[in-house]
C-alpha cells in the first residue's frame, strides 16, 4: 500500500488527474481500506467539478477521522464550491483546532494565513465573485477571532469553569447540545452561598459546590402548560427578590423563592400558569407515569478504576460480600474487558458502543465531545420513555463531553471534596421522587480512583492497612495511568474496595426493599484497572489495566458466573436487550453475548490511542493474550505507522510468554483491520 500511495501522490502532484482516476480504479481493492482512498478520490471529483460527490465521500472520511488535516481542508474547499458557506466555516474552524496545542498562538497565525492564502488562490477556479471573496475572507477572519476565544476555554474536565483564567463559569448560562438548551444551577449542599456567586477562585467554587443541569423548556415571565398526567416541573429563579405565583386548576398560590440560581420542584397536573415579574427558567417537565412494557428501573453502577483481575485474585465474596450477595442472584462475568486504559475513551465506549477510533474521545487536552451523529445510552432510554438521570463526580465524564444529550437531570460535583456516600444519598432521593415513572440512572463512583491520586485516606482505609502498607504508601506525581507498581497503594486499594462495598450496601438494601427487582436491570461496570497493581511493566495493557468487572442483576438471565468474553462496547447491547429495547448493532462495535442468545465474540480488543505516545493493543482470547506496541508514536491526527512494532504472546494456562506465529498473525490481521483508517502507510 505504501508504494500505491506514493504513486498516487506523484500523479496528483503532476496534475495527471485522469491517470490518477484510472489508478484508483485499478487498485481500489487495496486502496479502499485506507483513509487516502477517500482523499485521492475526492481530488478526482474536485477536478471534474463533481463537488457534491467529493463532499459525500469526504463526510464519510470525516466520520472516521474528524481531525485529519487534509480531509477538513478538502471539505472546506468543496463546500465553498457549492456555496455551502456555513459548513465550510465549520471545517475551517475544525482545521484550526487540530494542531494549535503544539504551537504558540502568535506563531500559529502564520499557519492560519497560509490556509487563507491557499483558499484565496482557489477562488478563480471555483468561480467565486469578488463580493463573495470579500465576504468569505471577512468570515474566515471572524472565525479566527472566535478561535482565539476558543483556545481560552478551560479543559472540559474542569467544568463548570469556562475559561482557563477561572474568571467565568457556566452558572447562569445556556449550554447547547444537539440543538437543545441546558441550564446549570447550584445544587443543595454547596458551601458557597446560594444568594450570590462570590468565590475566591474557580477551583474553590467548583470543588466546594454541587451542580444541577436540566434541559430548558421556557425562559420568560409567564409559562402556560396543560399536563394530562402528573409531572415534576422544575423552576429556577434568577433573582432572590421577585414576585411569583402559580395558578393551578383555578387556584392561585404565591411562591416565596428562597434561593436563586437553584431549581425548585413542583408536582403538578392539569392547567398550570407560572408567572413572575422577572425572568424565570422552567426545566422540561418530567412525567410520573409508567409504560408497562418498560422496566421500572434500569441502573448503571459505574466504578472508576476497578480492576477485576485484582478482585478475582482476592476473591469477590471475601472483599465485597454485599456486592457478591446482591449480584449472585444475577450474572457475574469473569472475562470482561475495557476498550481503553483510562476514563475518557473507556466511558465513551460504554455509553456509545463504539471503539476509541470511532467515538474520537481520546485527546487529554483537546475539548472534544461525542458527536451529535452518535446516539448515547441516555438518548436511547429517553427516546424509549424513561426518565434519565446522571449523578456523577468523575471529571472525565462532565456534561461538556457530550453526556447531557438525553439526560433529564444531571447532578455533578468533582470528587476531590465529595464522598461517594453523597452519590448514594442523591440517588435514593431521585429514585423515590420518580418511582412512579420508568427510570434509567447512571451512578458514577470515584472511591477507588483516589488511591492513584494519592489523596488523604479516610479513617476506615487507614486503620485497615498494615504498618508495612502505610510505610510504602506515597503520593505519586505521575498521572494514575502511568504510575509504578506500589505495595502500599495495592494495600490501600484493597481496603477501598471493602469500603466501597459498605457504601453500596445501603443502595442494594434500598433497591431490595423498594423495587420489584424482577422488573429491574441493575449492572455494575468499570472503565479500567490500575497501573500501580501492575508489576510487569513490559506490557502496559495487561489484565491489571484492562480486565474490569461486569455484574448483572436481571430475571431474564440465568444466575451464576459467566466465562463469555465481553468488552465495554458490548454493554449497550446487553443492557438494551435486557430492557426490551431494540438497537441496530451494525452502527456499534458491540455484539450480543452468548448468554443472551447472541453469537458472542472470539476475542476482546483493548487499545491505547494517546497523542505522542506509541499505539498499544491487547487481544484477549480464552487461552491467549496478544500484546502489540508500535515503535512510532501517534500524531495529532490520530494516525500512526504500524510497520515497526513489538509483539508478545501470553499463555493464560501456562502463565508464561510463548512464541506462536499463527496466533501472532491472527492478532496482526485484527489490528491492521481495526486501524486501517488510522494507519500511516
Amino acid at each position: 500500500i505504501h508504494n500505491l500511495k506514493k504513486r498516487a501522490e506523484e500523479l496528483l502532484t503532476l496534475g495527471e488527474i485522469n491517470k490518477l482516476d484510472d489508478f484508483i480504479i485499478e487498485n481500489e481493492s487495496e486502496l479502499i481500506n485506507t483513509i487516502e482512498y477517500f482523499i485521492f478520490k475526492s481530488y478526482v471529483y474536485y477536478f471534474y467539478q463533481e463537488y457534491d460527490k467529493a463532499i459525500d465521500l469526504l463526510e464519510k472520511a470525516f466520520n472516521i477521522n474528524n481531525y485529519n488535516i487534509t480531509i477538513n481542508y478538502n471539505l472546506l474547499i468543496n463546500n465553498l464550491a457549492v456555496r455551502n458557506f456555513e459548513k465550510a466555516y465549520e471545517h475551517y474552524f475544525n482545521l484550526l483546532k487540530i494542531n494549535w496545542k503544539n504551537q504558540d498562538l502568535s506563531t500559529y497565525k502564520d499557519f492560519v494565513q497560509s490556509i487563507i492564502n491557499s483558499i484565496f488562490e482557489k477562488f478563480s477556479y471555483l468561480h467565486i465573485m469578488e463580493d463573495e471573496q470579500i465576504s468569505i475572507i471577512r468570515k474566515l477572519k471572524e472565525k479566527f477571532t472566535e478561535f482565539t476565544e476558543f483556545v481560552k476555554l478551560s479543559n472540559f474536565k474542569n467544568f463548570p469553569l469556562k475559561y482557563i483564567d477561572n474568571q467565568e463559569i457556566y452558572i447562569n448560562q445556556i449550554i447547547k447540545q444537539k440543538n437543545r438548551n441546558y441550564f446549570t444551577s447550584i445544587y443543595d449542599y454547596g458551601k458557597v452561598s446560594l444568594y450570590n456567586l462570590q468565590f475566591v477562585s474557580g477551583d474553590d467554587f467548583r470543588f466546594n459546590n454541587c451542580f444541577e443541569i436540566l434541559e430548558v423548556d421556557y425562559i420568560g415571565k409567564s409559562y402556560n402548560l396543560e399536563l394530562k398526567e402528573e409531572h415534576i416541573v422544575p423552576v429556577l429563579f434568577k433573582s432572590p427578590m421577585c414576585n411569583t405565583s402559580i395558578k393551578h386548576n383555578y387556584n392561585i398560590y404565591n411562591i416565596n423563592n428562597i434561593y436563586n440560581y437553584r431549581y425548585n420542584y413542583y408536582k403538578l397536573k392539569g392547567n398550570v400558569n407560572i408567572s413572575c415579574d422577572k425572568d424565570i427558567i422552567v426545566g422540561k417537565p418530567l412525567k410520573l407515569s409508567k409504560n408497562s412494557q418498560n422496566k421500572d428501573l434500569v441502573l448503571t453502577i459505574f466504578v472508576d478504576g476497578f480492576s477485576n483481575s485484582f478482585l478475582k485474585s482476592k476473591e469477590l465474596e471475601r472483599l465485597m460480600p454485599h456486592t457478591y450477595n446482591f449480584f449472585k442472584k444475577g450474572l457475574i462475568c469473569n472475562e470482561s474487558y475495557a476498550t481503553g486504559e483510562w476514563t475518557l475513551p473507556s466511558v465513551a465506549s460504554i455509553c456509545t458502543g463504539l471503539y476509541t477510533n470511532r467515538h474520537h474521545l481520546y485527546h487529554p487536552s483537546r475539548n472534544d465531545s461525542i458527536s451529535d451523529n452518535t446516539e448515547t445510552i441516555f438518548e436511547i432510554y429517553e427516546k424509549n420513555g424513561y426518565n434519565t438521570c446522571f449523578i456523577n463526580n468523575d471529571w472525565r465524564i462532565t456534561p461538556l463531553y457530550g453526556y447531557l444529550k438525553g439526560v433529564n437531570r444531571y447532578i455533578y460535583q468533582p470528587n476531590i471534596y465529595t464522598d461517594d456516600t453523597s452519590i448514594i444519598n442523591e440517588a435514593i432521593k431521585h429514585l423515590e421522587v420518580f418511582k412512579g415513572s420508568n427510570q434509567y440512572m447512571f451512578l458514577s463512583f470515584m472511591e477507588l480512583h483516589t488511591i492513584g491520586e494519592g489523596e488523604l485516606m479516610d479513617i476506615y482505609t487507614q486503620t485497615q492497612m498494615t504498618l508495612e502498607e502505610h510505610s510504602l504508601y506515597y503520593k505519586d506525581n505521575e498521572k494514575s495511568v502511568n504510575q509504578a507498581f506500589s505495595t502500599g497503594k495495592s494495600g490501600a486499594y484493597k481496603q477501598k474496595i471493602k469500603r466501597l462495598d459498605t457504601i453500596l450496601a445501603s443502595l442494594y438494601n434500598y433497591l431490595e426493599n423498594n423495587f420489584n427487582l424482577d422488573n429491574c436491570v441493575i449492572t455494575l461496570i468499570s472503565d479500567h484497572g490500575q497501573s500501580f497493581l501492575q508489576k510487569d511493566k513490559k506490557i502496559e495493557l495487561n489484565s491489571n489495566r484492562v480486565e474490569v468487572p461486569l455484574m448483572i442483576r436481571s430475571k431474564d438471565i440465568k444466575s451464576g458466573f459467566c466465562n463469555d468474553i465481553i468488552q465495554n462496547t458490548d454493554y449497550l447491547s446487553i443492557i438494551t436487550k435486557l430492557s426490551n429495547i431494540n438497537i441496530d448493532l451494525d452502527y456499534t462495535d458491540g455484539v450480543l453475548p452468548k448468554f443472551l442468545g447472541g453469537d458472542g465474540r472470539e476475542y476482546s480488543y483493548s487499545e491505547s490511542i494517546y497523542p505522542n505516545k506509541t499505539y498499544k493493543a491487547s487481544i484477549n482470547t480464552i487461552d491467549y493474550i496478544g500484546y502489540f506496541e508500535s515503535k512510532d508514536v501517534i500524531n495529532e491526527e490520530a494516525m500512526v505507522s504500524l510497520d515497526k512494532y513489538d509483539f508478545y504472546i501470553y499463555d493464560k494456562k501456562r502463565n508464561a510468554y510463548i512464541e506462536d506465529d499463527d496466533f501472532k498473525n491472527y492478532c496482526l490481521d485484527i489490528i491492521y483491520e481495526h486501524m486501517k483508517y488510522h494507519r500511516i502507510y
